[in-house]
């Protein structure tokens, strides 16, 4: 970078390094904050939107790996089994929702989901 009159000092040359520097940082601040948000509302286990937990039953008769097992599992046909516009969520241990997007009713436009 440069300017017609004069060139750019040594001490405006760091200030800009420096800058630049914190610019660099904010935007990965941002991205980072933007992570733990996402982290925060999703289960880790099964990538579905996480609210309340408690599930325990199989994990504490057949041990932590096997419920790991049937959450991956149960997230799998919760997914394959949604549109595109539903959102599958971990509401609760053995509760399962799907937030349904709006549907089309004949004659009637669009309305709420489920």
């Amino acid at each position: 970078m440069a300017r017609r009159e004069r060139p750019f000092s040594q001490d405006e040359r760091e200030l800009f390094a420096y800058l630049a520097g914190q610019a660099a940082v904010s935007i990965e601040n941002v991205d980072l904050h933007e992570l733990v948000q996402r982290q925060a509302v999703t289960d880790e286990l099964t990538g579905l939107s996480n609210d309340i937990d408690h599930f325990k039953a199989v994990s504490d008769t057949y041990g932590h790996q096997q419920g790991d097992l049937v959450l991956r599992e149960v997230a799998h046909v919760l997914r394959d089994s949604s549109r595109e516009i539903d959102e599958p969520a971990r509401y609760g241990g053995e509760e399962r929702r799907r937030r349904s997007g709006p549907r089309r009713c004949p004659g009637r436009g669009t309305t709420r989901g489920r």
